[in-house]
């Protein structure tokens, strides 16, 4: 397990992991090259490593797996945008055909389809974006002066013009 393996995983997990990254790493009770010790270190390294490229929420356990291979067990849960399940592509976007019958489309179905396809962090959807953990206070002060109908301060002594249609 190498750090290009460790960065690829690492970035698959923050774009579309949901909760923990469970690591399980397998030994055999009989080696005495890869011992329960070894498997150990070795998760602590990885560990190390996923922190260090921004994935903190690790679990890790060791198996003993009599006769087998070490190997490294990783699971965890993936999020998936994707259109409703009843939406179909739109004829013609599928395969380039148009004669297929329309009537059958609901219409707003492709364009859910390619929104979800752009979403390059689903997690960002349930509101777990970095930004959540700075707290509410800048979203507060931001929201009060649009309630307020606060004017805007000149920026460096740049004079705001008024753009008023009265």
């Amino acid at each position: 397990i190498n750090d290009v393996n460790l960065l690829t995983m690492a970035e698959q997990y923050r774009n579309n992991g949901n909760g923990p990254l469970d690591l399980t790493m397998t030994y055999n009770p009989k080696s005495r090259s890869f011992t329960a010790m070894s498997a150990l270190h070795d998760l602590k390294r990885i560990k190390e490593t996923l922190r260090s490229k921004g994935v903190t929420n690790v679990s890790t356990q060791t198996l003993a797996v009599p006769e087998g291979k070490p190997s490294l067990i990783v699971s965890y849960d993936v999020i998936r945008t994707q259109a409703p399940s009843d939406c179909a592509p739109m004829p013609g976007l599928d395969n380039n055909e148009t004669g297929r019958f329309i009537g059958d489309y609901k219409f707003g179905c492709g364009t859910e389809s390619l929104i979800a396809k752009q979403i390059a962090r689903p997690s960002d959807l349930e509101g777990n974006s970095d930004l959540a953990s700075h707290g509410a206070q800048r979203g507060s002060i931001i929201l009060d002066r649009y309630k307020l109908a606060t004017p805007k301060e000149s920026l460096d002594g740049v004079e705001r013009g008024d753009i008023s249609n009265d």
